[in-house]
């Protein structure tokens, strides 16, 4: 195992006191909201910005509750909407096109960016703000799973900024190797509930409806979320973010199913000990270590559920999404092939919603996308949003032949 260096997340030097101005983007997703829960609860830090994509209603109700200085919806369409909505009540900075959101998140403005947009775009936002050398309190995974080699790049220079992982499985980890020395880890592990079908048959999963995919057993979160929890994509997706983060190759990143979701993450040391970090499935807790470490501030959460805890082992041939995983991490350089697996699972997973693909078709799909031929190699983060329009409509035609043939299995 290489050595297991936290180069994106663990600071060298890093004040005690906690930052003062918050900007967070996304704040109408489940996590934005969740941050403002924490952020509510909070005498030192203050919401400076506020940005979303389109939900003009809560947005609006949010811009009233905390009077930020910034604020702005990314759709067009919505942003004029909230601002009229809002009228002479507000009297900050309204920001009108994504241009100015991108070019606020590398300003001096604020301190500290909590990166909760939902899908690639989140890039956008956090390495800009990255590179400008803010405390960068991500939830945005899919913004390391793409984007990963461009922070790696970006945290080789002295301005860079920190990355305090938002997962509760990366923020477990996180806590971890603060506490176990480097050389006495062997591997890092990730656990996963296995959603509500990890024991179904392949036939059952044909049939499963969208009601039912949504129905997290333990956690509460959004819609698409909550899909790829279900179809285990949201786990292949932390394999590649902790790939990233602790710079650790794929074969020493382990996966265990735990219904429970009580235990997020785990260390094997060199001696065959184990380190676990459990805590109640609720996104605000790694939101406010995030926002206060090193501090300890931390809102008040109900007791650990008694009962048994099970680690089960991860099939990764039940669970194919994990051996892909595997597969895509090890082209470490190549974000071109990241880019496909994360854009065939969107484009899938949107099909699935529409009812155009069955439950058990998603991952197939996936693989299927990665092994065609034309993928585009990424050098650049500013080659990112032209090849993300053009993967996404590659693989809608794809998936359109694709789902001819699955949804008669």
């Amino acid at each position: 195992m290489k050595m297991l260096v936290p180069s994106l997340t663990t600071p060298t030097s890093v004040s005690t006191e906690a930052p003062r101005r918050i900007s967070l983007f996304g704040s109408t997703g489940s996590i934005g909201k969740t941050a403002l829960n924490v952020l509510r609860q909070s005498q030192e830090q203050r919401i400076v910005a506020l940005f979303a994509n389109s939900s003009v209603k809560e947005f609006v109700a949010q811009v009233r509750e905390f009077n930020p200085a910034f604020a702005g919806l990314a759709d067009p369409k919505a942003n004029k909407q909230a601002r009229a909505e809002l009228g002479e009540s507000f009297r900050g900075q309204w920001l009108h096109t994504e241009e100015e959101l991108i070019s606020f998140a590398a300003s001096n403005e604020y301190d500290v960016h909590i990166g909760a947009v939902v899908g690639v775009e989140g890039i956008f936002t956090s390495l800009p703000a990255y590179a400008s050398g803010k405390r960068v309190a991500l939830a945005n995974k899919e913004a390391r799973v793409v984007g990963g080699m461009f922070f790696r790049e970006l945290s080789q220079k002295e301005n860079s900024g920190i990355i305090l992982p938002v997962d509760s499985e990366h923020s477990s980890l996180f806590r971890l190797t603060q506490l176990v020395p480097r050389e006495a880890i062997a591997r890092i592990g990730l656990t996963a509930s296995g959603g509500p079908f990890f024991r179904m048959s392949q036939e059952e999963l044909h049939h499963v409806t969208v009601d039912e995919a949504l129905a997290h057993p333990t956690w509460k979160m959004g819609r698409r979320i909550s899909l790829d929890s279900a179809t285990l994509m949201n786990k292949a997706f932390e394999l590649i973010e902790a790939k990233w983060l602790f710079d650790v190759l794929p074969h020493d990143i382990s996966v265990k199913i735990h219904p429970q979701s009580i235990l997020h993450g785990f260390i094997e040391c060199t001696d065959g000990s184990h380190f676990f970090h459990g805590s109640p499935p609720d996104m605000a807790l790694p939101i406010a270590y995030a926002l206060n470490y090193p501090a300890y501030t931390y809102p008040s959460m109900p007791a650990f559920t008694e009962g048994m805890l099970e680690l089960l082992p991860c099939d990764e041939e039940r669970f194919p999404a994990i051996r892909l995983a595997r597969e895509v991490s090890a082209a470490e350089e190549d974000a071109g092939t990241a880019l496909r697996f994360y854009t065939a699972n969107e484009v899938a997973a949107l099909a699935f919603f529409e009812g155009r693909l069955p439950f058990n078709g998603i991952i197939p799909f996936i693989a299927h996308a990665l092994e065609k031929g034309s993928l585009l190699s990424l050098r650049h983060p500013g080659e990112l949003l032209l090849s993300l329009k053009e993967e996404r409509c590659r693989l809608s035609e794809w998936l359109d032949d694709f789902s001819k043939t699955h949804n008669g299995s």
